[in-house]
């Protein structure tokens, strides 16, 4: 049976998209693989088709959203496809036994890098013939990645203790740097590793910067967008508190349907919002970037980005929620005179001041504990610098085998993590420097984006702002309804149910 054959009998399509079939082609032959395809450009199809199709074995996918995982389990369970499931923390302890007691049975598991990291359910997958080790998102094991996870980086070691299974790194977008970092930490060696690097441009997404000055120009650009291209249209801020203020005044000003999302909803209801969205009961969510890794809705017309972004890897991901139909799309960026500080100041709070350095290593000294109790003990922000340290500490090799400090020198650490901070420091600032430079561009958007993926655009007639190009025309395929109730008035009907 050909490729294209079993693509139809267990997905119902008819043909690869471009790269799709070569990829699966290494995999089916035991190869380690390294694939950059642009967002939504249909990653998962690579090793869902293996795992279903491929004569015995396990497919393990580390993913790090939650969210993702429960969406595509539930997709190919509505597909007839039963063997598949996923490990997550939103399980409760007698759920995760009973699945992990099944593992045999499973084709394709979804499990987050914490789950991944506990040794019992380590072992458990030590008996456990694994065809293929998945690692999604990628990007998030590099330490110069714009969305480095700490947690990300014990997935080669395990890998290595699973007896070193073949693997598949996904991600949308990598720099040549932070592609020579992933191959690293997953110890997957780039001689006898596959690599495709697929493009990450966009040409059907025009690339807009609108120049505002000051909030209410801001929100009566707003206004004007939504008037445009009335449909689903995302809105990132870089606050919890501005998303959720841009969605009461948009449903107070229009009949949009609109819902806030951020990390700090709790998961129940951020699952429900996300549901609402892909579903067409929402049109508008207005989110932080915590919203879309994963989200499957091929109709979205408008990304705007309300505050500036970081750096252009995360821009591109975000971006690449838009026009995954193949129809067209728009990115807006509302740039107001004091934008720019936001994006520097969040940099500096990412990570911790000597001060706070020293104050957590002597808590790590004095409580003479492991790293995981300690930080299962502190508060988030307390928790979020200290996985930093523990992930530094670990790299620097002061934690012996039982997760205790060799040195009880805290001056030394404390001298040694100020330097990796500053490094890291250095590192963002640049980029958010990068990022800066394409706002204020005055020669194409769309080959300055590429440039910094070592590519070059092509011809593209309505390319962005600075080339000429104007908002698309967006046909409406249907009216937009008055909601009756407010979004936080319909959830808590629809959670209270």
């Amino acid at each position: 049976m050909t490729l294209e054959e079993k693509l139809y009998n267990w997905f119902g399509y008819s043909s690869f998209r471009p790269g799709q079939k070569e990829i699966i082609e290494e995999i089916e032959k035991g190869k380690d693989v390294f694939a950059m395809l642009a967002t939504g450009g249909g990653k998962s199809i690579l090793y869902q088709l293996p795992a279903f199709t491929h004569a015995s074995g396990l497919t393990l996918v580390v993913s790090p959203l939650i969210s993702l995982m429960e969406n595509q389990v539930q997709e190919l369970k509505a597909n007839g496809l039963k063997r598949v499931t996923s490990i997550t923390s939103t399980l409760t302890f007698s759920e995760k036994q009973e699945r992990m007691a099944r593992l045999q049975e499973w084709r394709l598991l979804y499990v987050s890098p914490e789950m991944l990291n506990a040794p019992t359910f380590l072992e458990r997958l030590k008996a456990q013939p694994i065809h293929l080790l998945v690692v999604d998102e990628a990007h998030c094991v590099s330490q110069w990645g714009h969305d480095f996870r700490p947690d990300y980086l014990d997935i080669g070691e395990k890998r290595l203790q699973l007896g070193s299974p073949p693997c598949l790194a996904l991600t949308a977008t990598a720099t040549p740097t932070v592609r020579e970092d992933i191959l690293k930490h997953l110890h997957m060696d780039s001689k006898r590793t596959s690599l495709f690097c697929h493009s990450m441009n966009r040409p059907n997404i025009g690339l807009f910067v609108e120049h505002v000055q000051g909030e209410e120009d801001k929100k009566s650009r707003l206004l004007d967008i939504h008037s445009h291209f009335r449909g689903p249209m995302m809105i990132y801020t870089m606050s919890r508190m501005v998303a959720e203020e841009l969605a009461v005044w948009l449903e107070e000003q229009t009949t949009v349907r609109v819902a806030a999302y951020h990390g700090g909803m709790e998961a129940q209801e951020r699952l429900m919002i996300q549901q609402q969205f892909i579903n067409g009961s929402l049109d508008v969510i207005c989110c932080t970037s915590a919203f879309g890794m994963g989200i499957n809705k091929p109709d979205v017309r408008c990304i705007i980005h309300y505050h500036i972004p970081a750096d252009l890897e995360s821009f591109v991901q975000e971006i690449g929620r838009a026009g995954r139909d193949g129809e067209r799309a728009a990115s807006i960026v509302l740039k107001a005179p004091y934008d720019e500080d936001r994006p520097e100041g969040m940099i500096y709070h990412t990570y911790p001041p000597v001060e706070t350095i020293k104050h957590l290593l002597m808590m790590y000294v004095e409580d003479n504990q492991t790293a995981e109790q300690l930080l299962a003990a502190w508060d988030e922000e307390e928790e979020l610098y200290g996985r930093q340290i523990v992930y530094a500490l670990k790299r620097m090799g002061w934690f012996d085998s039982d997760d205790q400090l060799y040195t009880a020198n805290i001056e030394r650490m404390a001298a040694h993590l100020s330097k990796w901070v500053e490094e890291r420091i250095a590192n963002r600032l640049q980029k958010l420097a990068v990022m800066k430079k394409w706002l204020y561009a005055t020669t194409c958007r769309r080959e300055m984006l590429v440039k910094e993926f070592n590519e070059t655009a092509g011809q593209n007639s309505e390319c962005c702002d600075v080339c000429g190009a104007e908002w698309p025309e967006v046909a409406v395929k249907k009216d937009l309804k008055v909601s009756e109730k407010g979004w936080r008035d319909r959830l808590q009907q629809l959670l209270g149910e």
